[in-house]
């Protein structure tokens, strides 16, 4: 695994860049870094060119503790910046979770850089689920990321998720910066509301989810699904918010199946 840097102002913001050919971008989660797609990079990065950013606050980006320093838009013009520096011109977008909120952000903003958008467990506006919400922000409070990652594995998977996949998410938790994630999650620097601009969307898009899935419920995902035009819908059974770390098989081949599918023949359905 090899991370790189990119220098943007004052600040670093960290990501991997795996193989050639055509791109696909993958953005993570809240508390999450570039590893967590690791069998997505693994499986993909042989025909790809595969680029995973880290999102300022998260893995080995710098992490301010200043709450002017994060927003939706703070973080997708991040990632812009970051593949223009690398001379990508289209790609792939792949976001999950909070990935979704600056995936959808990126397409409204910049659609001449999205080919495919691919929207994972995520929704057009943050509206957390008030049970998730308190218990995390109360755990926050008295606890250090080490014990808080353990109080939030319990929302994110579903039941029958190995023990060596909940290690791995609660071990990425654990790495975060308490403050910087505090400032992110409960200081409002992921609140955003796209659900009345995404009749503008104009690229080929899907949405994955599960209906376990805590975090973001199936319903949101399918609001959102029901708001873009044209967009495929696809469930995977037996999971939770993580889908793509607890059955990474069945993730891969409805993201193949994705790739694959030419954009002129969805645009002309």
């Amino acid at each position: 695994m090899e991370i790189k840097y990119h220098q943007q102002g004052s600040l670093q913001i960290a990501y991997q860049d795996e193989g050639e050919g055509e791109v696909i971008v993958f953005l993570h989660g809240l508390g999450a870094n570039s590893e967590s797609w690791d069998f997505q990079a693994e499986y993909f990065s042989d025909h790809y060119r595969v680029i995973r950013p880290e999102f300022r606050g998260f893995g080995r980006s710098s992490k301010p503790h200043d709450r002017n320093a994060y927003s939706v838009k703070i973080f997708a013009e991040d990632i812009v910046f970051l593949l223009k520096h690398l001379g990508v011109a289209r790609a792939t977008i792949i976001g999950t979770s909070m990935g979704g909120y600056m995936a959808q952000t990126i397409a409204l903003e910049y659609p001449a850089l999205v080919e495919k958008l691919v929207l994972c467990h995520t929704a057009c506006s943050r509206r957390v689920p008030e049970k998730i919400m308190r218990e995390r922000l109360a755990a926050l409070e008295v606890m250090d990321m080490a014990a808080y990652a353990k109080v939030a594995i319990a929302h994110a998977v579903g039941p029958d998720t190995e023990e060596s996949v909940k290690q791995r998410i609660v071990d990425m938790i654990a790495a975060n910066d308490h403050t910087a994630y505090l400032i992110i999650f409960g200081e409002g620097g992921l609140d955003f509301d796209l659900c009345s601009r995404l009749g503008e969307l104009d690229v080929p898009s899907w949405v994955i989810s599960s209906e376990l899935d805590q975090v973001v419920p199936f319903a949101r995902s399918q609001e959102l699904h029901e708001r873009i035009a044209g967009s495929q819908f696809f469930n995977i059974p037996d999971t939770g918010h993580l889908s793509y770390l607890e059955n990474p098989v069945i993730f891969n081949q409805y993201l193949e199946m994705i790739l694959n599918d030419p954009v002129s023949d969805l645009l002309s359905d």
